[in-house]
This record gives C-alpha cells, sequence and structure tokens, in this order.
C-alpha cells in the first residue's frame, strides 16, 4: 500500500504545470509501467503466499497476503481513473500543439481510406485471427502482450470468441499522413480494431477491445535448481520462459465487452471480478516514448525538458593521462550528472598500454 502511495506521487508528476507538457505524459508511462512490475512481483508474491493454509502475517501492516491484496485492489480504481484522466487531458493538449493521436471513431475520408489501405497491404498478412470454441481451446496470453478480443456471432454455432495478438514485431505508431504540418498517428491495435469486420470471414464481430494480461513473474532463479551440466545462460532463458506462462494476477481492458464476453475471459485467466480492470485510454502507454522526434521543432523547447549534458569532471586535468591521475589519487565520478568520456578514455588507455594491465578501478554509484 505505501508502494501504490509512492507511484500515486510519481503520477502528480502529470498534473504539474511546471513541468513541460510532454514530459507530463511521460510520467503517466511511468507510473503505468511501475504498476505492471508491482502486479508481476510484489502481488504475485503475495499471490503465491496467499495459497497457503496458514499464511504469514506481515510484521508493518498486520495483514495477510489475501487481506494486503483486497486493500490493493480496493485501492486501484481511482488511482486507474486519476491515471486515465490526465492522460486525456494531456493528449487533447498536445492535439493543439501539432501531436494528435487518431482514433477509429475519429476517423474519415482519406484518413480512413489511408488506414484501410495501410490495414490491408502490411498488417492483414502478418496477424493471425483465432476463433476459439469448444474445439479450439483458449490459448496461452504472453505476459504484457496486447490481445484484441471480440464476440463472434455465427448462425451456425452460436457466440463464439474471436482473438488477434497485436504483432509485436510490427511498428505500433503509424504516422497518418496530413497537409498542415501537425504529427497525426494511428497505434496499430486501432488500425486492427478499424477493419475487425473483415478478420474473421463470415463471423461478425458483436463488441470489441484490447485486453492485457499481467502475470505472476516473481521467480527466484537461484531456487530453481541449475542442473550441473547446464549453461546458466540456457537456465535463465527457460526460467524468463517460465515467466511469461504463470499464473495471471491481473486483466487490463480498453474497449467495451459485454458481460458475458468478459466473463469467457475472465474464467479462461482464472482471475476473479476484481482482478479485471476496465479503462478507456490505450493500454501499454510505453509508445508515447517513440513520439519526441516527431515533436515539430518549433513546439520543442515548450514541450520538452531542456537537454541535459554531462559536465567533465573538475577532478581530471584535460591533456594528461588519466591512468596517471587515477595512480596519483582517488577520484570520484557522479553519474549522470559528469560524463562518462572519462571513464571511456581511461579504459581506452588501459586496452593499450601495458603498464595498466594490473590497475584497478573502483568506481562509486552515489
Amino acid at each position: 500500500l505505501s508502494w501504490l502511495r509512492f507511484d500515486n506521487r510519481v503520477l502528480d508528476e502529470a498534473f504539474d504545470e511546471s513541468v513541460p507538457l510532454f514530459e507530463r505524459i511521460k510520467f503517466a508511462a511511468i507510473f503505468e509501467s511501475n504498476l505492471d512490475e508491482f502486479f508481476m512481483i510484489r502481488i504475485g508474491g503475495l499471490s503465491d503466499l496467499a495459497t497457503l493454509k496458514h499464511q504469514p502475517v506481515d510484521n508493518k501492516s498486520n495483514m495477510t497476503p489475501s487481506e494486503q491484496i483486497d486493500r490493493v485492489f480496493e485501492a486501484l480504481p481511482p488511482l486507474w481513473n486519476k491515471a486515465a484522466d490526465v492522460f486525456k487531458r494531456i493528449e487533447a493538449a498536445l492535439a493543439e500543439r501539432g501531436l494528435e493521436r487518431m482514433t477509429p471513431d475519429t476517423l474519415s475520408g482519406d484518413d480512413r481510406t489511408f488506414v484501410e489501405r495501410y490495414f490491408q497491404a502490411y498488417v492483414s498478412p502478418v496477424i493471425s485471427p483465432l476463433v476459439i470454441d469448444p474445439r479450439h481451446p483458449f490459448p496461452n496470453l504472453r505476459n504484457g502482450a496486447l490481445y484484441l478480443v471480440c464476440a463472434l456471432d455465427s448462425a451456425e454455432e452460436g457466440r463464439l470468441l474471436g482473438l488477434i495478438e497485436i504483432p509485436p514485431s510490427m511498428t505500433r505508431v503509424v504516422e497518418i499522413p496530413s497537409h498542415t504540418g501537425a504529427y497525426r498517428y494511428i497505434l496499430l491495435e486501432d488500425i486492427i480494431l478499424t477493419c475487425l469486420s473483415s478478420c474473421f470471414g463470415s463471423y461478425v464481430p458483436l463488441d470489441r477491445a484490447v485486453i492485457r494480461v499481467i502475470r505472476n513473474a516473481d521467480i527466484d532463479p537461484d531456487g530453481e535448481g541449475v542442473e550441473e551440466d547446464e549453461d546458466y545462460r540456457q537456465h535463465m532463458k527457460r526460467i524468463l520462459k517460465k515467466r511469461l506462462r504463470l499464473q495471471p494476477v491481473c486483466l487490463n481492458v480498453s474497449g467495451t465487452l459485454e458481460p458475458e464476453t468478459l466473463k469467457t475471459i475472465r474464467k479462461s485467466l482464472d482471475l476473479s471480478n476484481r482482478a479485471v480492470l476496465t479503462r478507456d485510454i490505450p493500454l501499454d502507454l510505453g509508445f508515447v516514448y517513440s513520439l519526441e522526434s516527431h515533436i515539430p521543432e518549433a513546439r520543442r523547447k515548450e514541450l520538452l525538458f531542456t537537454p541535459f549534458r554531462p559536465q567533465p569532471s573538475p577532478m581530471f586535468e584535460t591533456g594528461r593521462a588519466i591512468a596517471e591521475q587515477v595512480i596519483e589519487g582517488d577520484k570520484l565520478l557522479f553519474y549522470p550528472y559528469e560524463s562518462m568520456n572519462t571513464l571511456l578514455d581511461l579504459m581506452h588507455e588501459a586496452a593499450f598500454d601495458d603498464a595498466c594491465i594490473s590497475m584497478r578501478i573502483t568506481l562509486y554509484r552515489v
């Protein structure tokens, strides 16, 4: 609960009007990525402990793991609403400054034609729509991946479930041509949503949403046991693959699904109602970082922090070998405030100077 209060303070930075506008939307993305990690590790670990017959009591909160999870899910809806509210407000302000996200509802005319042609040329050959029925069970959804789901109406088989993974290999942000000088873009999942009716043949989509499953990733690699003849790299590769298939702890939903559709997905993932978090902004806000390079030059000073340039360390004299100066006395470098070039120069010297082979360097991170 104290960690949630910390992440709430991170989100408060998105409300701070003294922070440049685009930097504020980054804080909304940081808030979300923090929360993903929180679910994967902290809630994941508590979920494991909650399965024990005799649950331990935390010595700080005096609560069992189940009680802590209950309190967390009670505290989440206001946080999500707060994040969605500030994200939409910042997006609207950025649109006025030449950085506009288009959605299926706002597409018309030439914009819709462009999106449909882009889908047919680039997206349709890559995606693999799945129809889930009694003969095709619900698949394993990868941790953190985006999926588009919908209920499908079939005259012969009744109501089924459709599923499309948003291709991780494709660019998620797609530029829409503009004659005004603004950067208009649409997300890959919204391109598929726009053309969803052509994805499932004769099946008719009844509802639609983007979903994202967060799974328990709290695995102790040393506790898994390494085989005597096993390469540790292969061991870690096996552990990381296992993390993708562990028990879901949370389901994020962006869009509108009928109650029966959502119930089917929730039961397939073995999640309770409280673990389903619905919002009306995009899932996985990591895409905002790719927008920075498209900010109009005239607006960069207004929308971004002044780029920080690390300073040369005053503890070193220019023109003298770094190794000599280190041998004379200890030197302390402060990162990221001071340039790393000093250390890189020292490594370069050591690589070509036999006298530096035995030199030991201690770096203090403050």
